[in-house]
């Protein structure tokens, strides 16, 4: 997600079922979603979050 007037960007994981509402309480916030990937696991998910934060 892109946050304009922060000049900032954030990455993050959520479940598919909770999804919609963490993205929906950010947007409402100014957020702006760029792109999303699905994984077939949670553990799959957080590999790649921990990857891209290093």
């Amino acid at each position: 997600m892109a946050h304009v007037v922060f000049g900032a960007v954030k990455i993050g994981t959520t479940g598919r079922e909770t999804r919609e509402d963490g993205i929906a309480r950010l947007q409402g916030s100014g957020w702006i979603l760029v792109r999303t990937w699905l994984f077939d696991t949670g553990a799959a998910a957080y590999r790649i979050e921990q990857t891209v934060l290093k």
